[in-house]
C-alpha cells in the first residue's frame, strides 16, 4: 500500500478521536427560580432563573438536560409562556410537586 492510502485509512479514525457533529457529549443545566440570576449560566453554581431563559440562551443542544429546582416558576418570575422548548432537550424536576 502506498504511503498516501495509508494515510487515508488512518483519517477517519484521527476525525473520530476529534469529534465531530452529533458526538459531542450531553450536558446538565440547571434552573433554580430562588437562587438563580438573569446573568446566570445554566450551571449548578450559577443558575437560569426561568425555564424560559434556558431555553432561549442558544446554551442548549439536543441530548442536553434542563433540571429545574423547586419553586414556582411564573409570570411574575420572567417565564414567557407558552415556552418554546428545544428539540431533544429533556427537563428533569424533583418529581414532588414543588417545582409549579
Amino acid at each position: 500500500m502506498t504511503s498516501i492510502g495509508q494515510k487515508l485509512l488512518l483519517l477517519p479514525a484521527f476525525l473520530l478521536t476529534l469529534g465531530g457533529p452529533g458526538l459531542a457529549a450531553a450536558t446538565t443545566y440547571f434552573v433554580d427560580a430562588v437562587n438563580g440570576t438573569a446573568g446566570g449560566d445554566g450551571s449548578a453554581g450559577s443558575p437560569w432563573q426561568t425555564i424560559t431563559q434556558a431555553m432561549t440562551s442558544g446554551t442548549l443542544i439536543a441530548g442536553d438536560t434542563v433540571t429545574v429546582a423547586s419553586g414556582t416558576y411564573d409570570a411574575a418570575l420572567g417565564e414567557v409562556f407558552p415556552i418554546g422548548f428545544v428539540d431533544g432537550v429533556s427537563l428533569s424536576g424533583p418529581g414532588d410537586g414543588s417545582a409549579s
